[in-house]
């Protein structure tokens, strides 16, 4: 399973780059946020573009989101506003809260779960209650290793 989903987010990543593969609006998306939202996404407009957003500001509270991460959407999504709306602001939101908490490298939560979604239903593997049970425990113990590695982190950095 994990293989699947390693496979599935480096079909995503630029070659010899840092960075998700996106792709470009024909129109772009306008989003309205508070001023000090769009002040921060528009300082860190290099972080986002590692995730595959691009974007600028049409008014001080009015952001246009001219790329997006591949990942995110379908052919379908592309054209419909109501679908690929909350990804972006998710993904926008997850990439934020990261760099507030110093996990400015981690995988943002939204991009994670478009893969895995990707990586399961890409398998053609019939899945039965023993997978899901499996997946969740891994999860859960990927998840607690992960924050117990952070606050173990935080805790050497307060001394």
């Amino acid at each position: 399973m994990l293989s699947c989903y390693y496979y599935y987010y480096l079909e995503y990543k630029v070659q010899n780059e840092n960075e998700l593969l996106s792709v470009n609006l024909r129109d772009p998306l306008s989003m309205e946020f508070p001023i000090e939202m769009c002040n921060l996404f528009l300082r860190n407009q290099i972080l986002l573009k590692k995730y595959g957003i691009s974007l600028g500001s049409l008014k001080e509270n009015i952001l246009l989101i001219r790329t997006v991460p591949q990942c995110l959407v379908t052919n379908n999504d592309l054209y419909n506003r109501e679908k690929i709306l909350p990804k972006i602001s998710g993904l926008l939101n997850d990439v934020i809260k990261n760099c507030n908490t110093s996990q400015i490298n981690a995988l943002p939560l939204t991009i994670h779960n478009a893969i895995a979604s990707e990586a399961c239903h890409g398998t053609h593997h019939k899945f039965n209650i023993y997978d899901f049970i499996y997946i969740y425990i891994y999860m859960c113990v990927c998840i607690y290793i992960y924050s117990s590695y952070y606050y173990i982190k935080d805790l050497l950095r307060q001394r």
